[in-house]
């Protein structure tokens, strides 16, 4: 599975993949995990990322910080 930005160099068979589809649903997963990492980084510098899997129902990360995270944090790492 690759993305849109990749090159065609072969022929080959190409699918389509949402959030409706196990596959689609896991690379959004992923994606979101990334973007939430970006977020928390630019708005405590100091964190620092462990494991980080997409899980069934959803996506986590291990954060280490110095500042405590809490709900309201997450609506700031929505935001950014």
């Amino acid at each position: 599975m690759v993305d849109l930005r990749t090159p065609i160099e072969s022929d080959g068979r190409i699918a389509i993949y949402t959030y409706k589809d196990p596959e689609g649903l896991d690379v959004l997963r992923h994606s979101s995990a990334h973007a939430l990492a970006q977020a928390v980084k630019r708005l405590y510098p100091d964190a620092k990322f462990g494991v980080g899997p997409v899980i069934e129902g959803g996506f986590y990360y291990d954060v280490d910080t110095s500042h405590t995270i809490t709900p309201e944090d997450l609506l700031k790492s929505k935001k950014k």
